[in-house]
């Protein structure tokens, strides 16, 4: 005996009272989500622009131009630059 033909979906899918109860759900996540997101961006937004000299300690956007002596070419890219990091793991799962 199929399972889709012992059980009959048809009148739960139209129930209007369910598609409510998970629009109300979807609403109130997608709300609850949007303060976090208007928490971001205006950390971001109000974050102080400075020099690397007269930055202050804290949350702070660097401008200027990188310079110095010599560059490196990261082995990843192949462009030049004055710093690079690369980090490899691997996730192992005990057996």
């Amino acid at each position: 005996m199929n399972l889709a033909s012992a059980v009959d979906l048809g009148p739960v899918l139209v129930d209007p009272v369910l598609w409510a109860a998970i629009a109300l759900g979807v609403g109130l996540f997608l709300f609850y989500r949007g303060f976090g997101l208007l928490r971001r961006r205006r950390l971001i937004l109000n974050t102080p622009r400075s020099t690397v000299r007269g930055a202050a300690l804290g949350t702070v956007e660097v401008s200027g131009k990188a310079a110095g002596p010599y560059t490196l070419i990261s082995p990843l890219s192949a462009l030049n630059c004055y710093y690079y990091r690369a980090r490899a793991w691997q996730n192992q799962q005990r057996r």
